[in-house]
């Protein structure tokens, strides 16, 4: 049955711009070009960001600043490149599922730690710059200060609640 789903989504487009007199193969190729106009625009700063976080993952600064046997390094390292990169702090996730398990409390905090938090740098340098908006400072700091707050209570739930 899933199968169905796209072509009566096409269906359903197509019997819309019939309804509607809209050359939907006109709508589709200028939909398409301003697509690829977006990405164009943003890539300079997906590019950026993307650089920016492996430069620093490579570097392992935070392994070498925190060395401690009661603080769990993999939830502050998951939790200090969540706002940075999705796919980093993803990776290291799994990273946590692999060695602890996907149950144990390890695994249980850092999915909590993945979805409570967001990519703010990613969604400020992203977004922003490809609207050309160069006053977010009110958003940056907002978003900085919710990541933080998701990276404690994961602590707290870390120390406190598993």
């Amino acid at each position: 049955m899933s199968y169905l789903i796209l072509p009566i989504f096409i269906v359903t487009i197509l019997f819309f711009a019939l309804i509607n007199k809209v050359n939907a193969y006109e709508a589709f190729i200028k939909g398409a070009l301003n697509g690829v106009k977006t990405a164009i625009e943003i890539l300079p700063f997906l590019l950026a960001m993307i650089m920016a976080s492996k430069i620093f993952s490579s570097s392992r600064i935070l392994l070498d600043l925190i060395n401690s046997d009661h603080i769990p390094v993999e939830l502050l390292m998951q939790g200090f490149f969540r706002p940075i990169s999705s796919s980093g702090s993803l990776s290291l996730m799994l990273e946590i599922y692999n060695e602890y398990g996907v149950d144990s409390k390890m695994g249980i905090v850092s999915s909590i730690l993945q979805g409570s938090s967001d990519t703010t740098l990613y969604v400020v340098t992203l977004y922003f710059g490809s609207i050309n908006l160069v006053k977010y400072r009110h958003a940056l700091k907002l978003g900085l200060v919710i990541d933080m707050i998701a990276i404690l209570l994961a602590l707290f739930f870390y120390f406190f609640i598993f």
